[in-house]
């Protein structure tokens, strides 16, 4: 990617990104890394960014209500994204809280949206991440037409993460020297400087 001399452009372009990483899943961007942190422990995992609100900062991920990065959440609202593109060379962190939504609109407007077969990420018997023992899905997930109506019982494990982001740092890594700038999200406006890689 060419350098960017502007910090708005610069901005621009970073949400821009974000954006194309929710809406193209062969981007690099569709598969960043959330770390969350609890009481005293961190903790880092490969999630799918679902879909990005450049208006609102907002970057939206779904999740197993059972999952360790939920109980961090309940702890410490607060988390941070890294997206890499090794391709381009490009890395962007994006910092803010957390907004937990599990059985309401929010949702339930989510859940509305995943097809049947795809829902079996929230379906499991026993919790993401707990000793597996037997069959962990029940068995009407082997059949080959799958009746939505006997989906809807897992929506209870669904649980939809908004990230309002409040700081943005974007990294560009070039032989002839690295560039990087922050933003943070002051007095209702971004507020931009360049600073060392």
């Amino acid at each position: 990617m060419e350098k960017i001399t502007d910090l708005d452009d610069l901005l621009r372009h970073s949400w821009n990104l974000l954006f194309r990483g929710a809406v193209q899943r062969r981007h690099a961007y569709h598969t960043p890394v959330l770390a969350t942190m609890n009481a005293s422990t961190p903790h880092a995992r490969t999630v799918v960014l679902r879909e990005t609100d450049t208006k609102k900062r907002r970057l939206i991920i779904y999740t197993d209500l059972r999952t360790q990065k939920v109980a961090d959440i309940q702890v410490n609202p607060q988390a941070s994204l890294v997206f890499w593109d090794k391709g381009k060379n490009t890395q962007i962190r994006a910092s803010g809280t957390v907004h937990l939504h599990q059985k309401d609109e929010v949702a339930k407007k989510y859940w509305d949206k995943i097809p049947a077969k795809n829902r079996r990420d929230y379906a499991t018997k026993q919790a993401p991440g707990s000793e597996k023992e037997g069959d962990y899905l029940p068995a009407y997930w082997q059949e080959e037409e799958l009746d939505a109506s006997k989906t809807e019982v897992h929506f209870e494990h669904f649980a939809v993460l908004i990230v309002e982001v409040n700081q943005l740092d974007f990294l560009l890594l070039k032989r002839e020297g690295h560039s990087r700038a922050k933003f943070e999200w002051k007095e209702e406006q971004w507020k931009g400087s360049w600073v060392v890689p």
